[in-house]
């Protein structure tokens, strides 16, 4: 046990209890609540709580459904292939081998991934939002020990004034893409493949009553949650093949 400011805090690392805490149906487990934190990175479906929480994981769903995910596959394999491309190229006029960071590297991979599947034709603009959000995931750790003091986050210290101008121009960027979005389904253009498309499909043709706010939010979080766990997940996986007989050899022919 431990306290996080003035809310005590249980540490479960137990598999089995952690599965019976979060599939039971008591409604004793509350989702940490920090609104000025959950602004500036995303409200979106991972902190919503009872019926709100219903309602968007039901429109979120079928973004994620097989069908949906294998018409992204070209989008992933034309990610790898640029970065392959670019490390073949690094390697020119040398050995045929070179030295590389592997983690900034896979993190601009997975920001690429998600934002070429999540605004596909507006991937310029995808790519600002990356970084702006990873620059903000940054600036969070930085005052992860003081966002509990009340009304710290209301402060104009330098790293709460540039949260908020990251936070605006996200904001900015992804009304703009979403207002264009809808004004082509409007002039009756099929919808794309995309995160975007997606959500504003199912949220039109079910009437589910989600605002632009909604969708704001939900983009924000899909970035903020998928830009370090899956370039932990590739990196992790890299290192396990590294470790083996087999990664040890590709790597010596290499």
């Amino acid at each position: 046990m431990s306290w996080f400011g003035p809310n005590p805090k249980v540490t479960i690392v137990d598999p089995d209890l952690a599965k019976d805490v979060l599939s039971n149906k008591f409604g004793h487990f509350e989702k940490l609540k920090v609104p000025v934190l959950s602004k500036m990175l995303g409200s979106g479906v991972a902190s919503h709580e009872g019926e709100k929480w219903v309602k968007h994981r039901r429109i979120l769903n079928p973004a994620f459904h097989l069908e949906k995910l294998k018409r992204m596959l070209p989008a992933f394999s034309t990610c790898c292939e640029e970065l392959v491309s670019r490390w073949a190229a690094e390697s020119l006029g040398s050995d045929g081998s070179c030295e590389l960071d592997v983690w900034p590297e896979l993190q601009n991979l997975t920001g690429d991934v998600i934002s070429r599947t999540a605004f596909s034709s507006s991937y310029s603009e995808g790519r600002r939002i990356f970084q702006l959000q990873a620059e903000q995931a940054s600036l969070v750790m930085t005052n992860i020990r003081k966002i509990m003091i009340p009304d710290y986050m209301y402060l104009p210290t330098v790293n709460n004034r540039k949260m908020r101008r990251n936070n605006r121009e996200v904001e900015s960027i992804l009304r703009e893409i979403i207002g264009k979005r809808i004004q082509a389904m409007e002039r009756g253009e099929g919808t794309k493949d995309d995160l975007v498309g997606l959500l504003l499909e199912t949220n039109m043709r079910d009437d589910m009553g989600m605002t632009i706010e909604d969708v704001i939010e939900e983009c924000k979080v899909f970035y903020f949650a998928g830009m370090e766990t899956m370039s932990v997940l590739l990196r992790g996986r890299w290192w396990c093949s590294a470790c083996t007989r087999s990664g040890r050899t590709a790597r010596g022919r290499r």
